[in-house]
């Protein structure tokens, strides 16, 4: 069995944290690639899930792909303080999405 506090010691924190974060960024991009493709079918049933998922995909690549560019606009207009305010908003409308979500389909969770 892996020996944490040895690890630690013979790399050092310094080259530690990089191993942990890299570690725990892979196993949550291969949750989220299970939980793209479990939860619609859980939510939504079988009936659809292909135009389902196909309507997700298209929300997130838009998204993706527009993100960049207009971030870049807002601190560019407005400054960085708007640039942050911009992606704090965001992510508190995306957690009250998630809050809806799991409200509305409560049944699931129990």
């Amino acid at each position: 069995m892996l020996n944490l506090s040895k690890l630690v010691v013979a790399l050092g924190l310094s080259q530690c944290l990089p191993l942990l974060f890299a570690l725990l960024y892979g196993a949550s991009n291969g949750l989220t690639t299970i939980a793209r493709g479990i939860l619609p079918l859980a939510l939504f049933g079988r009936e659809g899930y292909g135009e389902i998922l196909k309507r997700i995909a298209a929300a997130g690549l838009a998204a993706t792909a527009s993100a960049p560019l207009l971030f870049a606009s807002i601190v560019a207009r407005f400054g960085p303080t708007a640039g942050l305010a911009t992606a704090a908003c965001a992510a508190a409308l995306s957690l009250a999405a998630m809050l809806v979500l799991a409200t509305r389909f409560r049944r699931f969770t129990r």
